[in-house]
């Protein structure tokens, strides 16, 4: 699990410097020489959309998320807040399946397999791809949290 840590996580600050750098090159290029790059604006797009869904599944590593988890304080018997916690849990995973599972039914789809990106000419799956790997990751590190908390 540390390994899939690192790889996503090099992957997120591979992503936003790219963004940086893509964005800086865009404006040098507007405002600078008069001209502008056509690809540097979906290049950007795709890069911000990878780099969202590996840092959902990023942030579950340590719970960092913003959750309705702050209720559980609420409740007064320990039980009580695992078992919100749990319930919390188990909608995440539910709401992330379902996710999982309508991208991978739409990838499946031929005209999305036949589709390109307008500028880049690249397969349009490999943004559905962004949303399926997110989903995936954030489902095994939330089950691997809650192996780990109910120890």
């Amino acid at each position: 699990m540390n390994y899939i840590n690192k790889v996503e996580k090099l992957l997120c600050v591979v992503s936003i410097s790219a963004i940086v750098i893509l964005v800086l090159l865009q404006v040098f290029m507007r405002y600078v020489s008069g001209s502008s790059l056509a690809w540097s604006e979906e290049l950007t797009s795709w890069f911000f959309l990878w780099m969202a869904w590996l840092g959902i599944s990023a942030n579950y590593v340590n719970n960092e998320h913003i959750s309705i988890g702050g209720i559980t304080y609420l409740f007064k018997h320990r039980y009580a807040q695992h078992a919100f916690r749990l319930l919390v849990s188990v909608g995440s995973l539910i709401f992330l399946g379902v996710l999982a599972y309508t991208t991978y039914q739409t990838m499946l789809k031929p005209f999305i397999w036949r589709q390109s990106s307008v500028v880049l000419g690249l397969p349009v799956y490999i943004l559905y791809l962004s949303v399926l790997s997110g989903c995936l990751l954030s489902m095994l590190r939330l089950i691997y949290n809650e192996i780990i908390y109910f120890k």
